[in-house]
């Protein structure tokens, strides 16, 4: 059984990733 909040740690940790990412990318340009 998968929990909400590990569902919800996933998601958040994705969102961080891909926004530090997007901030990196925009730095580069």
């Amino acid at each position: 059984i998968v929990r909400l909040e590990h569902i919800i740690g996933l998601y958040v940790l994705v969102k961080i990733q891909i926004a530090e990412a997007g901030v990196t990318h925009k730095h580069l340009i």
